[in-house]
């Protein structure tokens, strides 16, 4: 994951600078299930504005596996909610 900063918003053509890139999905893991996929701007978790992604690492660190998360994310123009459940970390 990549805070998105004025150069990635401009690389990725995004209306503004917020949020949390999505830079690689290990296939098959929890996020992959979830149906995040690269590129994805992360703007909420649970409800919860994000804009770095140790913002996201300390809201995980807060729930366990097993526990569903909503995300709201930007992708192709369009926000979207998708949820699933955190996995365990190998």
């Amino acid at each position: 994951m990549k805070d998105v900063d004025e150069k990635v918003a401009e690389y990725l053509d995004l209306p503004v600078a917020e949020g949390v890139v999505v830079t690689d999905l290990a296939k098959d893991s929890p996020a992959d299930k979830m149906g995040l996929k690269k590129y994805d701007i992360i703007r909420e978790m649970n409800g919860q504005k994000v804009n770095k992604s140790s913002e996201i690492q300390n809201m995980v660190q807060g729930l366990k596996p097993g526990d569903r998360v909503n995300l709201k994310i930007y992708r192709g123009g369009k926000t979207q909610i998708i949820s699933g459940k955190l996995g365990q970390k190998p």
